[in-house]
């Protein structure tokens, strides 16, 4: 739920960002896209999608989080993609460790009341996932020189 919030929140604040700076909305430009998709759709089937909700072993899983990681990785250069590796390997870590209580934080310890008693739960790997896709998004609507900007922004050790 907070990750597709903070997809809608980034393509707009993008798309309006462009529109206020005169400037075309930039086209995705990502490699390997379906390294997303096939770590996308078992995490779908299983945690976002109830009416279809089908038992995934845990091994799918784990195996959808490593396609995500190397989609993540080849794509290390644009936006706010280092925030979503680290939100993908707290994710990995939680669901590797679910088991251990010495690692109760990377569950979904934080909530957020929605309405009608209705909370929405997340953990700091859902935070970092959703702060680098709003940053990606918001990148979109920005000069087509951006990326380097962002990769300036930390110094790079000689």
């Amino acid at each position: 739920m907070i990750l597709l919030i903070a997809i809608l929140t980034g393509m707009i604040t993008g798309m309006l960002r462009a529109r206020l700076n005169n400037l075309p909305l930039q086209t995705i430009k990502l490699r390997s896209k379906w390294l997303l998709l096939m770590g996308i759709l078992p995490q779908l089937l299983t945690f976002q999608i109830p009416l279809t909700s089908i038992s995934i072993p845990s091994l799918v899983i784990i195996a959808s989080f490593l396609l995500l990681i190397a989609f993540t990785w080849l794509n290390r250069k644009q936006p706010g993609f280092w925030l979503l590796l680290s939100g993908l390997a707290l994710e990995l870590a939680a669901t590797l460790l679910q088991t251990n209580a010495a690692f109760y934080w990377l569950s979904d310890r934080l909530y957020f009341p929605i309405s009608n008693g209705f909370i929405v739960t997340f953990n700091a790997g859902d935070v970092f996932l959703s702060i680098g896709t709003l940053l990606y998004f918001w990148s979109l609507g920005g000069p087509i020189n951006e990326n380097k900007e962002f990769r300036n922004v930390i110094p790079e050790h000689t």
